[in-house]
């Protein structure tokens, strides 16, 4: 949309909850860039194929880290935030890294923002899920998202120049 005022609204409107099936948004960001999934986007918004020579594909995760909720219910795997409702095990974290490493083997460059992430197994998904340990970032206040961001953008139009 560019209807600013109704994107602003909408956002303000958003409330916290207590879980986060982080794998989720994992794979919309694939589906985002992905060809597979090109016929759901209209012309204009088509991603094109992997690897053309003239694109750099990207996809950017920023979360608090804790993927802990797995088929709707919390899977204990993130932090504090959600009670397990059965023994689902790590299944959102096991996921999201295997989707990380589908997207890096397309050659696609992901970038991780964890924004106050504190709990361990969350550092270690995102961790795991950036290309490399300069494409993770840390932030625990408004500037240091922006930072993030800022150093990002630099990255990748350093690598765009550098093609």
């Amino acid at each position: 949309s560019s209807d600013k005022n109704m994107l602003k609204t909408t956002v303000n409107g958003y409330r916290t909850s207590t879980s986060t099936a982080g794998q989720l948004g994992t794979n919309f960001a694939w589906a985002t860039i992905s060809p597979k999934w090109s016929g759901i986007w209209p012309n204009a918004s088509r991603p094109v194929p992997y690897n053309d020579g003239k694109t750099i594909k990207a996809v950017i995760l920023m979360t608090d880290g804790e993927y802990n909720t797995y088929e709707g219910q919390c899977d204990g795997s993130g932090g504090n935030n959600c009670t397990p409702y059965g023994p689902r095990g790590v299944q959102s974290n096991t996921h999201a890294r295997a989707m990380c490493d589908n997207i890096k083997a397309e050659g696609v460059v992901v970038y991780t923002v964890g924004f106050i992430t504190t709990h361990p197994e969350a550092i270690r998904t995102l961790g795991h899920c950036a290309s490399s340990t300069q494409h993770f970032f840390r932030a625990e206040n408004g500037a240091q998202l922006r930072q993030a961001f800022a150093s990002i953008a630099q990255q990748l139009n350093n690598l765009r120049l550098s093609k």
